[in-house]
């Protein structure tokens, strides 16, 4: 199990997932009038609060230390600021319903060009904070490509995070983690570091977070520092890339017939067709939704497990059809055992002679504890 290096009081909630490129968001990022009203939210607070002269001693005292703290608001997208990542700091965040904002912390260190690193170090401090706002062009990019590909191009697969911070479970839906490596495999995110590296030359990213902040207690709002227990990072990024509106009337528009997806953190918890139980936000599901000859569909969840017992013959085959084909990087590792569950005790039992069993049975079996 990986750990996280960052210092902090807070575990990351869920955000809502999309399968096989399908957008479930729209992104305010192509007029101006749209940065306008975002800008204008008065609800809305975003940025940082920094306590350069603290040390850890000032966050295990009862009291309140004299030391002044100071702050960033990175409410506008382009906002970035730059600061020592040797600095106690925390997030915070608040927004009105339905919007989200995309941020990237660049992690950098100094750049292996002494020329370069001697030349802009002679003309930019870095023991103080430093606020400004870069174009938004490429910015927009990126957020077009992160809000379509999040659970492909950026999936967390290939850039996982820690599994623990400070000792709370992260929740892998809204955070990337993505070393300089595999920047040439992220053309925007590529883009991003070039600008920021052209914007301060002595400075080389050595690896971009991304976060997603949609709940007002999203972001890492205990106070921590960056690499505090290594002295090869020394400097950190932290850039407003985009803010997303979220449309509601997107978000629940499934596929009529046969389609399997991730529940989303806003709706109601469904009960299973089959089993009549709840089917939690974070698990996979069947949807299959049925046009009513009155008008209308019928939306039915169905247990992944479930779904031979729940389905029609050719409704399954549908179904089957359909998860080998998918390109989906998290239902490619997990179908095989998907389908594997399905015909096997979950299943009708007629294909292995098995009578039907409960789902806690079925799980109960592939621990050892019933006896085939």
């Amino acid at each position: 199990m990986r750990m996280c290096f960052l210092i902090s009081n807070i575990a990351i909630s869920a955000f809502l997932i999309s399968i096989d490129n399908t957008v479930n968001m729209c992104y305010s990022v192509d007029s101006p009038s749209s940065e306008e009203f975002i800008d204008s939210l008065s609800q809305m607070e975003n940025g940082l609060h920094f306590a350069p002269r603290c040390d850890g001693q000032c966050f295990l005292q009862q009291a309140e230390c004299d030391h002044t703290l100071q702050k960033a608001t990175l409410n506008h997208v382009g906002h970035y600021v730059v600061f020592p990542s040797m600095w106690y700091h925390r997030g915070y965040y608040s927004i009105t319903p339905r919007k989200t904002v995309i941020q990237a912390q660049l992690f950098t260190m100094h750049s292996p060009n002494p020329t370069k690193e001697r030349l802009t170090r002679k003309t930019t401090t870095m023991n103080s904070l430093r606020k400004g706002r870069v174009d938004r062009t490429s910015l927009d990019r990126l957020t077009k490509d992160l809000v379509e590909n999040w659970n492909t191009t950026y999936s967390e697969k290939l850039f996982p995070t820690c599994s623990l911070f400070d000792g709370e479970f992260v929740d892998k839906d809204k955070n990337r983690h993505i070393y300089s490596d595999k920047f040439d495999n992220v053309p925007r995110i590529r883009e991003l570091v070039q600008m920021f590296e052209a914007k301060f030359e002595h400075l080389h990213v050595d690896s971009v977070w991304l976060l997603k902040k949609m709940s007002s207690n999203d972001g890492f709002q205990g106070w921590h520092r960056d690499f505090a227990l290594g002295q090869k990072i020394t400097t950190t990024i932290v850039v407003n890339v985009g803010c997303i509106e979220d449309d509601v009337t997107v978000r629940y528009q499934d596929p009529v017939g046969i389609s399997i997806r991730k529940g989303k953190e806003l709706e109601l918890i469904p009960c299973c067709q089959y089993c009549k139980n709840g089917i939690p936000h974070n698990r996979w599901r069947v949807i299959n939704k049925v046009e009513r000859k009155q008008g209308g569909y019928n939306v039915n969840h169905i247990h992944i497990f479930h779904a031979k017992l729940a389905l029609s013959d050719d409704e399954f085959k549908l179904l089957l059809r359909l998860l080998k084909s998918s390109s989906d990087t998290e239902i490619k590792e997990l179908r095989s055992a998907w389908i594997q569950s399905m015909h096997q005790g979950m299943g009708k039992g007629a294909e292995t002679g098995a009578t039907r069993r409960s789902s806690h049975e079925w799980f109960k079996s592939q621990q050892g504890g019933v006896e085939e």
